[in-house]
């Protein structure tokens, strides 16, 4: 999968999930501009397992990768990347 694919199915989930269906632009700071908290990490983190069939270790689980769509894009391959490994 491509990551910009994966970008825009991250950025949609977003704005219809977790933003009350209000666009913001693609580089946004999500945790700067409140757009998501604690309850909508914790969804958007369901979200992608089951779309992507990966587990994001919890350890990972840290603001800076979740800050920006690029960040938790990232976050998406290497757990897809992980996966590939085992």
């Amino acid at each position: 999968m491509m990551i910009d694919q994966i970008t825009t199915k991250i950025h949609e989930f977003i704005i219809k999930q977790l933003n009350n269906g209000e666009y913001f632009e693609i580089d946004a700071d999500l945790i700067q501009q409140l757009l998501i908290d604690s309850m909508g990490v914790m969804k958007l983190i369901s979200f992608l397992e089951t779309t992507y069939d990966i587990e994001i270790d919890l350890i990972k689980i840290r603001p800076e990768n979740f800050q920006t769509i690029k960040a938790i894009s990232d976050l998406v391959i290497l757990s897809m990347k992980k996966n590939m490994e085992m």
